[in-house]
């Protein structure tokens, strides 16, 4: 994390993102906001919008797999949409 050290991460339900919990650990617990991997598959994106729109300049990186990418291709295209950038 030395390219983004204040970086949100948010993680799906994926197997990356269970090794993830296993062998990353976080230079503040800030950091790795929703890193968990125990929720519902598609999840994140949502949960990454809203994190990037709290979080002011903060990037946000959302680890997800293809299948949940695809319960949320609507809100990917309402972020893409949205007036507030």
């Amino acid at each position: 994390m030395n390219v983004l050290p204040d970086a949100i991460i948010v993680g799906d339900s994926t197997r990356p993102v269970y090794a993830g919990n296993f062998v990353f650990e976080a230079a503040a617990p800030s950091l790795v906001q929703l890193l968990d991997g125990l929720r519902h598959a598609g999840l994140r994106v949502a949960a990454a919008i809203g994190a990037r729109l709290a979080s002011g300049d903060r990037p946000v990186i959302c680890l997800i797999g293809d299948g949940g990418l695809q319960f949320t291709l609507p809100e990917l295209a309402s972020a893409v949409e949205a007036p507030y950038r």
